[in-house]
């Protein structure tokens, strides 16, 4: 039996609690998620992901997680199911689309629902925030849509000036045959 399979102490518990209560105030969007029949190397896989993204994956028992969201009614942890949380420092969509991609693969699998700042979202809610586009896709929209009138304004000046260096060629054509 490995330490991780021990029942945690009281001290451990308390630890955990105040580092949820930590995490429900500094990461604006929580989403909770259904880990039923998630195998550990799985769960591994996740987190690597989404730590890449500045997220934290965090698999803690209801208890703790209900005394640490206490003024929060979070009445999707109502199931009986294991329970996951993923930690994101912003809204924008690309820990939703990880997990959305990675659990339509298992069965029993969901996700329960999720927090943005002090709102509390049902699991379909969070499944449309995977539809919105990555911020890494909107700053490159963001940066094409303010660099066409520039790319624009050079196409126009380069027309003016094959036009004036066409009308030169015409003035000196027309001098040349005087």
């Amino acid at each position: 039996m490995n330490k991780n399979s021990m029942a945690k102490t009281k001290k451990q518990k308390l630890e955990i609690l105040e580092q949820l209560q930590k995490n429900f105030k500094n990461f604006k969007f929580l989403i909770f998620f259904s880990i039923l029949k998630m195998k550990t190397k799985s769960i591994e896989e996740l987190r690597k992901k989404l730590k890449k993204e500045g997220c934290r994956l965090q698999v803690v028992k209801k208890t703790l997680i209900k005394k640490a969201g206490s003024e929060k009614k979070l009445s999707f942890l109502e199931e009986k199911e294991p329970v996951a949380i993923i930690f994101s420092p912003k809204i924008f969509s690309t820990p939703v689309k990880f997990l959305k991609d990675y659990l339509n693969e298992k069965e029993g699998q969901k996700i329960l629902g999720g927090v943005f700042e002090e709102r509390i979202l049902s699991g379909e809610e969070v499944l449309k925030i995977s539809e919105l586009p990555s911020e890494k896709e909107l700053l490159q929209s963001l940066v094409f849509t303010l660099s066409l009138p520039v790319s624009q304004m050079t196409s126009i000046f380069n027309q003016i000036l094959v036009k004036f260096l066409f009308s030169l060629e015409q003035i000196k054509g027309q001098k040349e045959k005087r």
